[in-house]
């Protein structure tokens, strides 16, 4: 039975250059190759990467397999579990194969194939200065400082302040855009503040659909994580319907491409796929 690697599959840095060289980095800090990344560096064809990842527990038993499985045991690894991690990116599924693995196959190619071994040799010894990690953090311009994202780091500075009675624009937010865009390959940028737009929009909409002014409403101290801190609103928790109503079918359809648009283009083919279907 094919055992899983255990890293996540959620990629927070993917980069694919004008050669085909594609790394990435997991929301981990785990740096991986694709499959032509590490045919590129390796100097071999992508079909053998992939003939490879794909079928690694029947290909470990074979001589280049047992060669890779050996070097992966000898630096700590366990070859018996898979390679790679398959990885969607902007609805692209890529074979992402974590650094350590890349090493492994890489060694291979430079001292133990029987294929021509100049680029792998070449490349393995580039790598014997500077890591591949801490290469593919460079490439990808990755900070391995660990740290969440900042309005992740938000939503937790700032969760227990919100009382069962209420719910806050930040809160439901996170669970409905930041978080979802989080996990399909997307970090929004510190800079921009997409609950504020949709409090404004939904707060106008309470004022003409519900005949309550919001103003009205509790507020707690809402924190940055710079410091600044702001008065935020509370909004009661039988709103919660019609919020949730108002952000998928108002704000996610009929704003969210403008506000991105305006501000980080990247995020619209992201954004795009995140409207959920209405219940039959």
């Amino acid at each position: 039975m094919q055992q899983q690697i255990s890293i996540p599959l959620v990629p927070v840095r993917h980069q694919s250059e004008a050669d085909g060289f594609e790394m990435g980095v997991m929301s981990d800090g785990t740096p991986y190759l694709t499959a032509s990344g590490l045919a590129f560096i390796c100097g071999t064809a992508r079909s053998n990467i992939i003939t490879m990842v794909n079928d690694w527990q029947n290909q470990r038993l074979l001589p280049r397999g047992v060669a890779i499985s050996q070097i992966i045991s000898r630096n700590g690894g366990n070859p018996e579990n898979d390679l790679h991690s398959a990885i969607k990116v902007k609805g692209t599924t890529y074979h992402a194969i974590p650094a350590d693995n890349c090493m492994a196959v890489l060694e291979y190619y430079a001292f133990e194939s029987r294929s021509d071994a100049e680029i792998a040799r070449g490349n393995f010894r580039n790598l014997a200065t500077q890591s591949l990690k801490e290469f593919i953090y460079t490439r990808t311009g990755y900070k391995a400082t660990g740290a969440l994202p900042a309005h992740i780091v938000r939503y937790t500075k700032n969760r227990a302040k919100i009382p069962y009675t209420h719910f806050s624009m930040l809160n439901e937010m996170t669970l409905s855009l930041i978080a979802p865009l989080e996990e399909a390959g997307y970090t929004l940028p510190d800079n921009l503040v997409p609950d504020i737009s949709e409090g404004k929009l939904f707060c106008k909409w309470l004022r003409e659909n519900r005949n309550v002014e919001p103003a009205s409403f509790p507020s707690y101290e809402h924190e940055y994580p710079d410091g600044r801190k702001v008065s935020a609103r509370l909004y009661p928790i039988e709103y919660l319907d019609d919020f949730r109503r108002h952000f998928h079918e108002v704000w996610l359809t009929e704003r969210a491409a403008k506000y991105f648009s305006e501000r980080d283009s990247l995020a619209l083919e992201f954004v795009s796929n995140l409207s959920l279907p209405a219940p039959h």
